[in-house]
């Protein structure tokens, strides 16, 4: 490979991921973000934990059904969301068996004008005048849970809505476990790896340990033609001969090639080897696709922290 080719692939590779970032980040999108904070049952987790402690709703002791959950709606588009573009409020479905108790906005921004309204039990519905990009309103809720402990609200969760250009609400979470953060440092350091590996096969196969391959300058003695061949090890002691200028190929045998040719020189280039290209291309392609899918997920969390902080 020559130095051209090679400088080539390591500045349009980068190049290449760059703008596929710069496309997915500075397109005109509506994304709409459901942030998850937490559903405390707050029967276990403060009643029957700390001793001598009880907590009434509507006057009387709370049961372990109660779960207070807190939450999160984040405008992560690049693009308001207005109630001109509302033709059916957005709504948190829980299953039939579960109820909304109460509701609370507890964060928003001014001009937002966040409100709530709980109907047939088992449906949350929001509405908002304006809600910018990069704004965020935060609510509390009450669940009567038909089991003692939710284990994981986000699977019951369903949203419906009717906003323009809206395909579907993502769902994040900014806390987790250690095991969880450490997967994230994973999952950036794997694919850097994997393109560091994908330069080192490139730049020492194409570069330094380049394959190289012989072709043979070849006399026919009958007719005095010099030709650059290919000549090639086959099966039962045959050699298979490739002319280079025509392309044509023939087969004799190993007692045979020095009655019909004669080897007048060598010329050495640099071989065209599709499998280490095809590993070259393993290394680069999933793991760029993986490092762009990463570098994404973790600048979207770091904008949601900061959403959530303002």
């Amino acid at each position: 490979m020559s130095m051209v080719v090679l400088l080539s692939a390591l500045i349009g590779l980068p190049l290449a991921a760059i703008s596929v970032i710069l496309v997915l980040k500075y397109r005109d999108r509506i994304q709409l973000t459901y942030i998850d904070q937490g559903c405390l049952p707050l029967f276990e987790s403060i009643v029957k934990s700390i001793e001598g402690i009880e907590i009434l709703y509507k006057k009387k002791a709370i049961d372990p059904s109660l779960h207070l959950l807190t939450g999160s709606f984040a405008n992560t588009g690049n693009l308001d969301i207005d109630r001109s573009a509302i033709y059916d409020p957005l709504s948190i479905n829980l299953p039939s068996t579960y109820k909304w108790l109460q509701a609370r906005i507890t964060k928003s921004p001014s001009g937002v004008n966040a409100n709530y309204e709980i109907k047939s039990g088992s449906t949350l519905e929001f509405r908002w005048d304006l809600l910018k990009t990069n704004e965020a309103f935060s609510f509390n809720a009450l669940i009567k849970a038909p089991k003692a402990k939710i284990k994981s609200i986000m699977k019951l969760m369903s949203f419906s809505h009717r906003i323009t250009n809206l395909q579907r609400i993502t769902k994040e979470t900014l806390s987790g476990p250690v095991r969880r953060l450490r997967m994230q440092r994973f999952r950036l350091r794997f694919p850097t790896l994997m393109l560091a590996a994908g330069v080192f096969f490139l730049v020492t196969f194409g570069y330094f340990l380049p394959i190289k391959r012989i072709h043979h300058l070849l006399e026919r003695p009958s007719s005095g033609k010099t030709l650059q061949a290919l000549i090639r090890p086959g099966r039962d002691n045959l050699l298979r001969i490739k002319v280079r200028d025509d392309g044509l190929s023939e087969q004799i045998k190993t007692e045979d090639f020095s009655s019909k040719y004669k080897i007048s020189g060598l010329i050495l280039e640099d071989q065209l080897d599709l499998l280490i290209y095809m590993v070259v291309l393993l290394y680069f392609l999933p793991g760029g696709g993986l490092f762009c899918w990463t570098y994404y997920r973790r600048r979207r969390l770091r904008k949601l922290r900061r959403i959530m902080k303002t």
